[in-house]
């Protein structure tokens, strides 16, 4: 079956712009320590938080060698025999880390070349902010996806969140963990609809999410992504084309 998507013209534009600017972002990679769900298809024993990390600070290191042309070759923790790139970017991506915890932003601090979180209280980002600047991070970029529930009014935004995104209410160190969809539902059998503004930004009111993202910017955000957890996309789109981004355009050329 066939769906279209329409946008207003204004939606459309702002559209237009996004993939500009998603496509001139490609130079930065994130990477993260996995999800058991993601992962568990390959049949091999699910990692511990600590060798998850291992894993992932060695892979930096080989992702690193690739894209500056060396042959590379690695016995452990992840094995590699003689890999190259031939093509090589004319400029290698940046990598940025994702972490949702300060033990985890200052461990990557010394040798990510960014920070990616997600939104979350902001005594808890700022925190994370710090570690990742005391383990090294001072100075490197700082980059938030925001996840959020804009409708028409606001128990839509809230009915919207609750059915789309409650699985995400389910603590990091058990998510992780989890391996089936089915795993999920269980998990987040108790979470209430009034539980929801702790992991997703509800409202219907542009201004609203115009005060929050003036917030991410002032903490020294400097690329923030927006993520509508509802279905109706067309109408986030729509509206934060026509009331919420152009309040922030005129940082667009300096990005």
């Amino acid at each position: 079956m066939r769906r279209e998507l329409n946008f207003s013209k204004e939606g459309q534009a702002e559209l237009s712009r996004l993939f500009d600017r998603l496509l001139a972002n490609l130079q930065t990679t994130a990477v993260g320590s996995g999800q058991a769900m993601n992962e568990h298809v390959t049949g091999e024993r699910w990692p511990s938080k600590r060798e998850r990390n291992e894993r992932l600070q060695a892979a930096a290191g080989i992702i690193r060698d690739l894209w500056s042309g060396k042959l590379v070759s690695r016995d452990g923790p992840i094995k590699v025999d003689e890999a190259r790139i031939h093509t090589l970017p004319e400029e290698p991506p940046r990598l940025a880390v994702g972490a949702l915890s300060p033990e985890t932003a200052e461990w990557a601090g010394h040798w990510a070349d960014a920070l990616i979180t997600i939104n979350q209280p902001r005594k808890s980002l700022r925190e994370i902010i710090d570690a990742f600047r005391r383990g090294g991070g001072k100075g490197k970029p700082l980059y938030l996806q925001v996840h959020v529930s804009y409708a028409d009014t606001e128990d839509e935004a809230l009915a919207n969140a609750f059915d789309q995104w409650r699985s995400n209410a389910v603590p990091a160190a058990i998510s992780q963990t989890l391996r089936l969809p089915e795993e999920f539902d269980g998990a987040c059998t108790k979470v209430r609809p009034e539980d929801m503004d702790q992991h997703v930004r509800i409202s219907a009111n542009p201004s609203r999410h115009i005060e929050w993202l003036e917030d991410d910017t002032a903490m020294g955000f400097e690329q923030i992504y927006i993520h509508n957890v509802g279905r109706n996309q067309s109408e986030f789109i729509n509206a934060f084309g026509r009331k919420v981004l152009p309040k922030f355009n005129r940082n667009r050329d300096d990005d």
